[in-house]
C-alpha cells in the first residue's frame, strides 16, 4: 500500500505532496482515536467485531477498498444519490455482501452478514466523506450521511426481506 508521491520543483526548493491511499486511511482509521470519534458523532461505531472484519477484508482483499471508493465517488459526484444512481448503489452493497459471504473462518448467518455489511458500507461511506476524499460542503455532510444512512438501510433491508416471509402453507390458503 503505498502512497502517491508527487514532486514539484519551485528552483531550489523541491516540495513533496503525499496523498495517502483510501486503503491507508481505512486502516489509520481503525487505530486512530480521534478519527473514531469522529465516526462515533456520525453514528458508526466501530465494534471489536467490525474492526476483525474490516481487518480481514483488508487482508484477503484490500483492492476492494479502492473500488469501492471509486464507485462511491462515482455515484456522488455530484454531490447527492438520486434515483439514476440507487442502481450503482445496489451493485455497491452486493459486491461488499459478496466479500463478508467470502471471508474464510467466519461462519455467519444471514443476518449477521447482512448487519456486517451494513455497518462496513457505513464505515466507508462516513470515512470517505470525514477524510474529504468525496466533497460534500461542511454544512451539508450531516444531511448527507443521513441520507445514505438510510439508503443504506434500506438496501440491506431487502438482503434479509425474504428471510422474514414465511411461504409455508400460502398454497394451503388457497387450495386447501
Amino acid at each position: 500500500m503505498s502512497d502517491t508521491v508527487s514532486t514539484i520543483d519551485t528552483g531550489n526548493i523541491i516540495i513533496e505532496a503525499v496523498e495517502k491511499t483510501f486503503i491507508d486511511i481505512v486502516q489509520t482509521s481503525l487505530t486512530s482515536q480521534t478519527i473514531r470519534d469522529k465516526l462515533m458523532k456520525t453514528q458508526v461505531n466501530l465494534t471489536p467485531e467490525l474492526i476483525e472484519i474490516i481487518k480481514k477484508i483488508l487482508s484477503v482483499t484490500p483492492d476492494c477498498f479502492n473500488d469501492i471508493e471509486k464507485a462511491v465517488n462515482e455515484i456522488i459526484k455530484d454531490g447527492k444519490i438520486d434515483s439514476k444512481d440507487i442502481p450503482q448503489f445496489i451493485v455497491v452493497v452486493q459486491k461488499i455482501y459478496q466479500i463478508v459471504y467470502s471471508l474464510k473462518d467466519t461462519k455467519f448467518d444471514s443476518k449477521k452478514r447482512s448487519e456486517f455489511t451494513r455497518s462496513v458500507l457505513k464505515f466507508i461511506i462516513h470515512l470517505l466523506v470525514l477524510e474529504g476524499k468525496i466533497k460534500i460542503e461542511e454544512d451539508k455532510q450531516a444531511q448527507f450521511l443521513t441520507e445514505c444512512d438510510a439508503l443504506i438501510d434500506a438496501c440491506i433491508g431487502l438482503l434479509s426481506f425474504t428471510k422474514s416471509i414465511k411461504t409455508k402453507g400460502c398454497l394451503k390458503k388457497f387450495f386447501g
